[in-house]
Order: C-alpha cells, then sequence, then structure tokens
C-alpha cells in the first residue's frame, strides 16, 4: 500500500468535505463504488486525479504547489430525460465556485477554474454517467 502524504490526506480531507455538503445525490469514493445502482436514485462518484506539478526549488523551506482533479461522475437513472441528467451535473458544478478555498487541519485547497460537464453522458452500469471535472491547487 503507497503511504500517503500529510498534504495529500489534507487535500483529500478539504475536498471530501465540501463533497459531503451537497444534497441532491449521495456520493461514494472511489473504490468503494456499488457495482450495480440498489435503487434507481442518482448518485455521485469521486476520484481524486493528482496532476504531477514541479516547483522551483528556491530554498528547501519554500512551500511545494499541488494541483489535481477531483474527478466526478454523476450517475443518474436511464429513465431520466437529458435535461434532468444534465441539471444534475449542473448543480454539481455549481457546488464549487470558481475561487472556491476549503480549508482543513490547517491545507487550504482552491478550485482553480469553473467546474464543467465534459461529455453528453455515457451508460455504464446501467445508468448514465456525466463528468464533471473540478481543478485545484493547494501549497503546502
Amino acid at each position: 500500500m503507497t503511504q500517503i502524504s500529510q498534504i495529500d490526506a489534507k487535500i483529500y480531507q478539504a475536498l471530501a468535505a465540501h463533497t459531503d455538503t451537497f444534497t441532491g445525490a449521495e456520493v461514494h469514493y472511489s473504490p468503494s463504488v456499488p457495482e450495480q445502482p440498489v435503487s434507481d436514485a442518482p448518485y455521485i462518484i469521486v476520484d481524486d486525479v493528482r496532476l504531477q506539478f514541479e516547483t522551483r526549488f528556491v530554498q528547501s523551506d519554500a512551500v511545494d504547489e499541488y494541483r489535481g482533479t477531483w474527478s466526478l461522475s454523476v450517475m443518474v437513472p436511464m429513465a431520466w430525460t437529458g435535461a434532468q441528467a444534465k441539471g444534475l451535473a449542473a448543480r454539481v458544478c455549481d457546488h464549487f465556485d470558481k475561487g472556491a478555498r476549503y480549508t482543513t487541519n490547517g491545507a487550504t485547497v482552491q478550485v482553480m477554474r469553473r467546474p464543467r460537464i465534459v461529455g453528453a453522458g455515457f451508460q455504464d452500469m446501467g445508468m448514465i454517467r456525466i463528468p464533471v471535472l473540478v481543478e485545484w491547487r493547494a501549497v503546502g
């Protein structure tokens, strides 16, 4: 098992704490995701994608910059219309304001740009999956 550094865990906690305040659908964090939906209720799958970002070395006690994408999959029943599905995905985007800062245990994560829906959605696990991306950065 890979050891997670302290700042990585704090970044994850800050993003997850804000995500958990969304009230439009149940949230599942990958890899703890149901293989098949237990009902026809919508839900969200969260994947944490980290980017390699090189901080220029100035001095040994200089802060490092971290970047990544909070990748959300909005899962809606097949019976939903396109407008209903996009509407829920748009509400998920609106939950993360551009420039918003989320702080947990001394680590602050900032949303770098307006979250966006990526693509029209596709069938997956008996549901329609609509990808939403939230780009973030943190220093520490």
